[in-house]
């Protein structure tokens, strides 16, 4: 047991003085999320400034009617009103940016209204992204002119404004807030620990073993007084610790990204404190905790064989595409925990982890979850042990 702290000891100071993987297990994990989400937060930021500030080029065709809603529009400086296109293809002359959108008011818009009936107006524009804000500055104006108009009806008939709402609904959703959470949060949280904890494992993985082979090291470790096993399982735990840890700190990244960053909305804040539990991170560490060991146990045998890092990057780099696949089956919503799916490696992390945050989490599905990983990372580190022992592949 001795020996076994010495290595791993040994081995973690020297991953540690490893900048490249530093790099992966530490500073990726903690910033990508913080910057990532304040950069998307600026730019949709100014994205939407010069949506609601820039001129919007409007043709109205309004055939001699609703002249109080085409005052409203020119009364807005930042409009451009085009009264005169009457017959041209407005739609290609939006296609083509020359015009942001058309109102075209019915001829018979005001004799309707006269007629207490309904008048009708078409908005034609082209909204490519979210950010994009005509729809919501023309419809303010057209809500606006429409609740004049509706106001001096009821004064005329001597009528409330309940008048016009003669059925009030009541909603109530049975499903609960963290039912929701689960559903739309709880999908993401299982790629970004299987994701950083595969890569937090890769590379130490391919520096404690095939980088022996590059230093010219492994046969005088291998001459060592220290059993065979013994090395083994003091790099596999280092590989397995640096998972967990590259883990842990992409999930506190977002945490503080959440909790602290300007501009993320307070319904997500909220959803935070839903979630960040110490039973669910107590749930969460026990899943983390053999899925790490059932990284090494795959990766291990691949840098034993590889004679160079280059060929040991270039065998793990597929496995990373792999990861998506159970992952991507998670985030589905239709995709719920079952006895099944528990035995399934990653993807019943992904349904754990979901149904621990809607709260729906049945206790042996869980201890499914938890059993078939501890079965799988068993496995693995029974192969790495074989596969460990032989020369063949130690000095190729």
């Amino acid at each position: 047991m001795k020996n076994y702290w010495t290595i791993v000891k040994k081995e973690l100071l020297d991953t540690l003085r490893d900048k490249r993987t530093i790099i992966t297990m530490v500073a990726i994990p903690l910033l990508v999320f913080p910057v990532l989400f304040a950069g998307m937060s600026k730019l949709q930021s100014m994205q939407k400034q010069e949506e609601e500030t820039k001129q919007l080029r409007v043709a109205v065709v309004h055939n001699g009617n609703a002249a109080g809603l085409v005052d409203d529009l020119k009364e807005k400086g930042d409009f451009e009103l085009i009264t005169d296109l009457v017959d041209v293809d407005h739609a290609a002359m939006i296609k083509a940016d020359s015009l942001d959108a058309l109102i075209e008011i019915d001829p018979k818009f005001d004799e309707k209204i006269a007629q207490l009936k309904t008048g009708k107006i078409s908005l034609l524009y082209e909204a490519k992204s979210e950010v994009d804000q005509t729809e919501n500055r023309i419809m303010s104006i057209v809500e606006s002119y429409e609740e004049r108009v509706l106001s001096q009806r009821l004064r005329g008939q001597d009528l409330k404004s309940s008048f016009v709402k003669p059925i009030r609904i009541k909603k109530r959703n049975l499903s609960t807030k963290k039912e929701q959470i689960g559903q739309t949060v709880g999908g993401i949280l299982p790629y970004i620990f299987v994701i950083f904890g595969f890569m937090g494992c890769m590379y130490p993985a391919i520096d404690l073993f095939t980088g022996e082979k590059e230093r010219g090291t492994i046969e005088t470790i291998l001459t060592a007084p220290v059993n065979r096993l013994t090395i083994l399982f003091g790099k596999m735990t280092v590989v397995s610790a640096t998972g967990m840890i590259s883990a842990l700190l992409a999930v506190l990244g977002l945490y503080l990204t959440f909790k602290f960053g300007s501009g993320v909305p307070e319904m997500f804040k909220s959803m935070l404190s839903e979630i960040v539990t110490f039973n669910f991170l107590g749930g969460l560490l026990l899943m983390l905790l053999p899925l790490n060991i059932f990284f090494a146990g795959v990766m291990v045998p691949v840098t034993i064989y590889a004679k160079s890092f280059k060929e040991a990057q270039s065998i793990l780099t597929p496995f990373s595409f792999l990861m998506f696949v159970p992952i991507i089956i998670g985030m589905l919503p239709t995709i719920e925990m079952s006895l099944p799916l528990s035995l399934v490696p990653i993807l019943n992390v992904s349904l754990a982890s979901k149904a621990m945050i809607a709260g729906t989490l049945q206790p042996l599905h869980y201890i499914l979850t938890i059993l078939s990983l501890i079965a799988f990372a068993v496995i693995s580190v029974m192969f790495c042990i074989r596969w460990f022992e032989s020369e063949a592949n130690v000095l190729r």
